[in-house]
């Protein structure tokens, strides 16, 4: 059994559960920040982040409903892998205009410092 965390987006607001394979998605606040320090922390650690986009908003090189993986952040700017291609998107403007946004995992152990949405 794994042990990741998940951080969960959706428009309700946001989730960030330390928790055992299968993941599952549920609500709390509006978070940017905490999204950006979520997967830098990951990255920062060797661990890309699972990336599920459930609403691309104005960042057209997603695909909706689709898991992608980060492996890099710079300032805004996410470098992410998807079916062997590799491209970047401004993380931030996927988050201010997706509508249903999506989740985040990676392999960080506990995750005590995301656990207060």
């Amino acid at each position: 059994v794994c042990n990741v965390v998940l951080f969960s987006l959706t428009p309700g607001g946001c989730s960030l559960l330390p928790i055992r394979f299968p993941a599952i998605f549920s609500p709390c606040g509006d978070n940017r920040q905490k999204v950006r320090s979520f997967v830098a922390a990951s990255l920062e650690a060797d661990c890309p982040v699972a990336f599920l986009n459930l609403d691309n908003g104005k960042v057209k090189q997603l695909h909706r409903w689709h898991w992608v993986t980060l492996i890099g952040l710079d300032g805004d700017t996410a470098s992410i892998v998807d079916n062997g291609e590799a491209f970047t998107m401004d993380l931030h403007l996927w988050y201010d205009t997706t509508k249903t946004r999506g989740g985040f995992v990676s392999a960080l152990g506990a995750g005590e410092e995301f656990a207060s949405c």
